[in-house]
């Protein structure tokens, strides 16, 4: 496991869904969310519209994306990517 300070330990226990087939994906790629910023806890609203802007920022610059969120293995904790 790696010890860099800036990662939580939470977060090498994540899983990823996704609606694309595996077989689908790219065989390499990075996520990247726009939620809950340095671990603060934003409204639903605030991560939506930080989520948009994301979206429109990829897009202005012409960067290929897919849909895929980050989170807890129950499912109770999902942070869209």
């Amino acid at each position: 496991m790696n010890d860099h300070p800036a990662i939580k330990p939470a977060y090498y226990l994540a899983c990823f869904h996704c609606e694309a087939p595996l077989e689908d994906l790219p065989r390499v790629f990075g996520i990247v969310t726009a939620c809950n910023p340095f671990g603060r806890i934003l409204s639903s609203d605030e991560n939506r519209q930080r989520d948009r802007d994301l979206e429109q920022q990829l897009i202005s610059m012409g960067h290929p994306f897919f849909r895929i969120s980050g989170g807890s293995r129950d499912g109770k904790h999902l942070e869209p990517g």
